[in-house]
Order: C-alpha cells, then sequence, then structure tokens
C-alpha cells in the first residue's frame, strides 16, 4: 500500500514533487499501514487481523501483538528496498521502526 501526497510546487503552482505520506503491507490475514506527517513524525497506525475481522473494525496494538507486528513490518521493509522506495532510501521505515521498537535488519 503506498499513499503520496502532492510536494513541493513551482512558481506556476504544478507540482513537481511528491510526499510519501503512508505506506502499508497486506498479507491474507492481515493489514498494516504507517502514516506520517511531513516531518516524517508517526500519525497513526491501522492494524487489523482480518481473517478474525473482515470488516477491520478493531484497530490492534503494535505492542499487544508484537510477533505478528515485526513480521508484517519486516516483510514490508523488503518490499520498500526492492523497490526503492523513499521510506526505504530517506531512512524513513528505519527511523519509525526504531521508535516503536520494531525490527529493523534488511
Amino acid at each position: 500500500y503506498i499513499q503520496n501526497l502532492d510536494g513541493e510546487k513551482d512558481a506556476d503552482g504544478k507540482v513537481r514533487s511528491y510526499f510519501p505520506s503512508a505506506r502499508g503491507f497486506k498479507t491474507k490475514d492481515y493489514t498494516l499501514a504507517f502514516y506520517i506527517t511531513r516531518d516524517h513524525k508517526l500519525e497513526r497506525t491501522l492494524f487489523f487481523h482480518d481473517a478474525e475481522d473482515p470488516y477491520q473494525l478493531e484497530n490492534l496494538s503494535l505492542q499487544d501483538n508484537r510477533e505478528t507486528a515485526a513480521r508484517l513490518c519486516t516483510e514490508m521493509g523488503k518490499v520498500l528496498k526492492e523497490i526503492g522506495d523513499p521510506w526505504y532510501t530517506d531512512g524513513i521505515y528505519r527511523q519509525l521502526m526504531e521508535e516503536l521498537g520494531l525490527p529493523t535488519a534488511l
């Protein structure tokens, strides 16, 4: 899952860059997404056990589901690295994982 917002604009008001505002990862059982502010601070996290909560009504705690969250974050990090995503190349992913106390090894 990738969400980008408009970034810098030129003198004519045309968007010339983008801001990578959110990244997420989905498996057959889980959905995990992180949203950040423009200064790269965690704004919100969405974490759902889709197999048990298909309508995504209960946003799970990362800390209470640490093992699963760590596994999903590791997989998401691998994909971000593989595609050269700004969350990986600019260190956003690593910074967030360190703040959340989740694995950053890639």
